[in-house]
């Protein structure tokens, strides 16, 4: 059963072709060993072989991705480029392992977290009562 959500995408990977074999299959095709001798002939042998050779060489290939889901219809422009910025952090982090940039991952998160908890705040006692939670240790609360 296929799923009507996904979306399939075809497409060549002309970046990993053999060169040297692609000369070599063109070199050895028609074209060059029994040209057609009529002017329409030929211009015909070139068109089929030019369009074969590269299909052969690199297949066709198909992919089936799922869309991205629209989540972020509803947030602001700067909520889009907060979560941008956090994935772009945490995928750097992931792909390095490094400890700096886990640190710069982790402040970025907590730095947004707080802020959207003191705009959410409507008075002074819960800005307080927020303020008193993230500086006091968790032993004398």
């Amino acid at each position: 059963m296929i799923n009507s959500a996904l979306s399939e995408k075809s497409f060549q990977s002309i970046r990993n072709i053999d060169t040297a074999e692609f000369e070599r299959s063109v070199h050895s095709s028609p074209l060059f060993t029994s040209p057609d001798p009529t002017v329409d002939g030929y211009a015909d042998q070139m068109e089929r072989i030019v369009v074969a050779e590269p299909d052969r060489v690199a297949p066709l290939r198909h992919c089936r991705r799922r869309p991205s889901k629209p989540i972020t219809r509803w947030l602001s422009q700067d909520a889009v480029n907060a979560k941008h910025g956090r994935r772009c952090l945490e995928r750097r982090w992931r792909r390095t392992k490094s400890d700096a940039d886990r640190t710069a991952y982790r402040q970025v998160c907590r730095r947004d977290f707080y802020r959207g908890q003191l705009e959410s705040a409507v008075d002074s006692r819960d800005r307080w009562k927020l303020t008193h939670a993230s500086f006091t240790p968790r032993i004398y609360r």
